[in-house]
This record gives structure tokens, sequence and C-alpha cells, in this order.
């Protein structure tokens, strides 16, 4: 400030200077407070500030996933080390003077063959203090700052989100980076302390700055390495605003194959399929990662088992959705024995969305009386553990049908980030996992409402309800049709070409009288005794017939079937299982005398009814079975279905 006596002169100066012209503009305001005898000359009004950002950043992924809004507001993509500083940083150390545009660079391909350590960078490679400049001091020795321009903090983005590893959380840690505000001040700091990360290696490493309570100002950012001792190196990438505080990515596979061999599917099985295991170089280029015998594979199929192995002879047929399914038994060609190979394979993060909260996987393998070491787990964002199961399923070194299926409901983390890993961490017996199709979807396993379309309805010695042909779950009129629909077939129970199948004639079975007597709904019924025209004799014939899921619904809670054959004590029956394969109910006929339904004339005795009140919009299948060879071990049956009326005599 200047006092009132100087203002003469300074009037005279300007006067005289008016008529021409100076390199001096905008000089200083002049003002006299009222009743003051001080002139204040104020400061020029400060430029406004521009928000900081890159345009046409590289957006090429490399063992990474982010966010949807990731390349809307990149603070920093260390892509080119020249143009970054041109456009404002200010670095010092390592970081000054660059010599090229990759100066500040780890270069991606020093880590191509190393299949335990991926390099993990967005664009075109990621920053590593251990090997800038082409270093050869050693990882520990460069040290440096870089300081972005001023950013402004959007409401809509007010996250701070980067790739980060380095530093030693057990020394000084002097690794990391801090935000300012525009005075200067730290507003916070974060220090990686990732020893094991000279470079950054998969989605664990991005990390997350709150700056919410800065919106609508303008900060800065340091990254910093001044640290020359043990883990004194920083990597980092791809800094960027994001309205994300975690990896948000609604990841999942596109155009995945829809076959269906052996298994029954929802119908959103396919919007969002989270691993198909189709191909397994490209589920790994697309982000998930692998360890043991998964690590490497050496073409699409290395992980897994081929469906033709297991189609033919008494082997159950394998169950698969699309191309084929994986299985540590058979993977990478396996001939070390079934248990040996062990590994995990973990899924890139993905969205629980709130249209398709539940998880399913077709899963099997492990021994509930051992260690039981493989499975699955479901992680959160942190690496937390969610859920985990282990199938205990021995008999299932591959997957064979829709008891296979594993539901987890996600409903508690809608709109989170999780991941799935599945594992085999066992060598010892039953020391494998077989699974396929992992995917969300609005409902638990297949779901799906099966039943038969426009059953025959004729009736011929037997006396039905009035729904008995809402719900038919099987007429067995149409053995090929059946197994076409999703009905699994194991043992005789395999229609063999050229043969009646499992139908038994009613034509064929007369009674004392002379009179035909068999009991049949629809065209045909089921036997053991007779079927794939068995001349082995009645007993010989062994296997299992199952359904595929079908929800039991309130208007028709009781399952009614016909049923003869057996004894007491004969393995041979009806058994329903829930959605994981589990015995909810059973029945068994111990009627020796009758190799068909047939009675001696007596109407309705075969009938069986099972209460499934407990299991209301349930998916649910049945199973027929005859594991009896001996004396009594056939099973004859016909028209599965659900009912609001009770057959059973």
């Amino acid at each position: 400030m200047k006092n009132l006596s100087s203002i003469a002169g300074l009037t005279a100066l300007t006067i005289a200077l008016a008529g021409c012209k100076t390199g001096i503009e905008d000089a200083p305001a002049l003002s006299v407070q009222p009743g003051n005898s001080e002139v204040v000359i104020s400061d020029p009004p400060e430029p406004p500030k521009e928000s900081y950002q890159e345009s046409n950043v590289n957006q090429t992924l490399s063992n990474v996933s982010v966010a949807p809004d990731a390349f809307a507001q990149v603070i920093g993509s260390f892509d080119n080390a020249v143009a970054t500083l041109d456009a404002g940083w200010v670095a010092s150390g390592a970081f000054a003077n660059p010599s090229s545009e990759a100066s500040w660079a780890f270069l991606p391909d020093n880590q191509a063959t190393n299949e335990t350590e991926p390099t993990a960078f967005v664009g075109l490679h990621g920053v590593s203090t251990c090997e800038i400049n082409e270093n050869a001091q050693g990882c520990d020795g460069p040290t440096g700052t870089l300081l972005s321009p001023f950013f402004k903090v959007e409401s809509a983005r007010p996250y701070a989100r980067l790739l980060m590893s380095g530093g030693n959380p057990e020394g000084s840690n002097d690794v990391g980076l801090r935000v300012l505000d525009e005075s200067g001040n730290e507003i916070t700091r974060l220090n990686p302390g990732n020893c094991a990360g000279a470079w950054n290696k998969s989605n664990d490493d991005w990390q997350t700055i709150d700056l919410t309570a800065y919106a609508g100002k303008f900060v800065q950012v340091e990254i910093y390495d001044n640290e020359e001792a043990g883990c004194g190196f920083i990597a980092f990438d791809h800094l960027h605003m994001s309205a994300f505080a975690s990896l948000v990515t609604d990841y999942s596979e596109t155009d995945v194959d829809q076959s269906l061999l052996n298994v029954s599917v929802s119908n959103d099985s396919f919007t969002q399929v989270i691993g198909s295991f189709d191909d397994a170089l490209a589920m790994l280029d697309n982000g998930w990662s692998a360890t043991g015998a998964f690590a490497s594979p050496a073409s699409s199929t290395s992980w897994a088992f081929l469906p033709d192995n297991n189609m033919t002879g008494e082997t159950p047929a394998a169950g698969v959705v699309g191309l084929h399914a994986a299985s540590t038994c058979e993977i990478n060609e396996n001939e070390a024995g079934c248990d040996a190979p062990t590994g995990t394979l973990t899924s890139p993060l993905f969205l629980v969305n709130e249209a398709r909260p539940i998880l399913n996987i077709l899963l099997s393998g492990g021994n509930p009386e051992g260690s039981n070491n493989v499975g699955m787990k479901i992680l959160a964002a942190d690496g937390s553990e969610i859920a985990s199961y282990n199938p205990g399923t021995c008999g299932d070194a591959f997957v064979k049908g829709d008891h296979n299926w594993v539901s987890h409901d996600l409903t508690d983390y809608i709109g989170q980030n999780v991941r799935v890993e599945i594992y085999d961490n066992e060598e010892a017996g039953c020391g494998f996992v077989a699974f396929d199709h992992l995917h969300m979807s609005s409902t638990a396993g297949p779901a799906n409402d099966y039943k038969e379309s426009n059953p025959d309805q004729s009736v011929a010695n037997v006396t039905v309800a009035d729904d008995s042909f809402t719900q038919v779950i099987a007429s067995f009129d149409n053995p090929s049709a059946m197994i076409a629909s999703g009905w699994q077939a194991t043992g005789d129970f395999v229609p063999a070409e050229g043969t009646s199948a499992w139908t038994f004639l009613p034509d064929n079975h007369s009674g004392d009288n002379g009179e035909k007597n068999a009991q049949v709904v629809g065209l045909s019924a089921g036997s053991t005794c007779e079927i794939n025209d068995n001349e082995k004799g009645c007993d010989a014939p062994t296997g299992t017939l199952t359904s595929p899921q079908f929800v039991v619904n309130a208007e028709r809670p009781y399952l009614n079937v016909n049923l003869g054959g057996g004894d007491a004590g004969k393995a041979v029956g009806l058994k329903v299982l829930n959605s994981n394969g589990e015995e909810i109910a059973i029945t068994q006929p111990q009627t020796c005398n009758q190799a068909w339904l047939g009675a001696g004339g007596t109407v309705d005795t075969n009938w069986h009814t099972l209460d499934l009140s407990d299991y209301i919009d349930q998916s649910v299948q049945v199973q027929l079975f005859d594991n009896e060879s001996g004396g009594c071990g056939f099973l004859a049956f016909d028209h599965i279905h659900m009912s609001a009326t009770p057959l059973a005599q």
C-alpha cells in the first residue's frame, strides 16, 4: 500500500503515458477506501484452473479388468513419458528428463513367459522404478517423484483409482502416492506395502482413494519412491477418477456355445456366463488366472474331459453344456492318475446383478470321507471368502447330469464384485474336481418346470385323477423322445437300437381267465423284465433312469407313480432328489409276483404316492432304479405325474 501524498505524482505519470503504448497491460487497480488515507492496490485475479485429464488413451487391457468409466477421466496413463511431462506433469529424480516415450516403463514382454506372475497393465505398458530408464543399478536404486497437474474432483467420479504395488511394510515403506489440496497440503497418502510386486500382476493391485469430501475442488497427485533399501521400488499404472470404489465389472463371456448334453438349463443360463470352460486359452486371455495343472494350457481343450470317453457301455453318459466340460482327472491328457493333478482356476471379478443373484455351476468330485479339499470358493473383491462348496461325489470324475448343479444365493452382494475360485488341492483318493458352465441366474439350478407335452391319455385297467395329465413327468410311451428331452439313463435303461427299449407291450400279458389285464396309462408302460427285448432273465437287467428337474407346484404337491416288482430288501424303486442330487423321498414296491403292472385284474393297487408339500417351488427330479440282479430284481413302472390327489390305496 502507498500513502495519499503519492497520488499526485502517480497521476502525472499516468497522463504522460496515456498517449503511448507500453508492454504493460492490466496494471494493478487502485482504490481509495472512504475515510481512509491509504490507497489499496489489489492483486490481479488468478486465472481459473482447468481440470486436467488425458485424451485419446489407449484402452488395451492385459490381465486386468476395469470399471465401466475407467477411461472417462484419466489423469495418468503413463504410456508416453515425454508427452506426460509436456502436458504438465512435474518429475524429479529417475522420472526426470526421459530420453524416450518408454523411459518410465517396465516392459510387459519381460514377463510374458512367466505364467505364475503375469504382467498386468492398461494401455501400452505400466511403470516401475525397478526397470525405469532400463535400470541396471538394482531394483531398489532408482528414486524420484512424479507430480500431476491440478484436476477437479467431480462428484460423479469421487474415487481416485490406479494399479499400484511395491514397498515394504516392514521397512520405511517410503514409496507410494499422496494427494495434495490447492495449497499443497497433504490430504492423504497410500503406501501399497507389496514387496512381491515389482510390477503389477492382477486385479488385486487396484488401489482406491476416496476423495468424496473434496468434490468440486482441485487436487494434485504425487507418486513417489524415496526408498533405496529393500523393496524400494514402486510399480503403477492408469490413474483415473471413477464412480466406483471397487472394481465393478459385469464380466461375462460372449458368444457362448449353447449345446446341451444330458443336462437342463434355465432360460437365462446364457445371459451372464462367467465360465464356459470351452476354450482354456481364451479364458486366460480374458482375465481368468490359473495355477498348477490349469496353468499354461497347450491348447484350447487342455482343461477338458472328453464327453466321448463316457458315452458307451454301462458308464453313465457325461453331462456337458457347450463343447465340453473340465476335469482335473483328464486335464492335459493326464496319465499320472486321476487324483494327481492339482491347481486353481480363478475368475475375473464380476458384478452380482439384481436380475441374476444366483450363482450356478455344474460341480462334482472329492471325497467327504477324506480331506475333500476340492471344490469352489466365492470370494469378495478384497479376497475374503463368502462361501465355499465341496461336492463330495467321489463316483463322479466327470459331470453326469442335473444332480451335479450347485447353486449359491448372492442376493446380499447385489451391486458388489465377487470372483470364483475352483480348486483341487487333493492328491489322495477322489482328489479330482469336474465342473462346467459357471453362470449367474435368476433361479437356482436348471429350474425347469419340466413336463411332457401332449401325453396320450388312454387308460386301461387303472383309475386316474382329474389332473393326472396336467403335469406328466414320464409317460414312458416314447423312450427316445424322453432321452432327447433330458432324461438320463444308465446301465440297461440305455435304450438299445432296434428294441422296444424300456416298454413292455400290454398285449403280451393276459390273466388266468384269458382276459388281458395289464394296467397301462397311455400307449405302454415300462419293465426291466422286458427292457431292450431282454433275454437274460427277468432279474438280470439293472440301471437307473433320471428325469430332468421340475418344480413342485403348490396346486399339485403329490407325486403319483404306478410301480410293481421287487420285494422286501430289494434295491428297486423310485427316489426323489433335490437340486443337489440328495435323496428327499423314496418308495419301493414289494410285488414280486408281477413282472408287469397287472395285479391279477385288481385295479389301482400299484399306485404309489409321495407327498412333496415340503418342497413347494423347489426343483426336484425323480430317479427310477433297479440295482437288484437277484430274485425279484425287476421293476415295472408307468405314468409319473404331479397331482392335487394322492392315488395310493
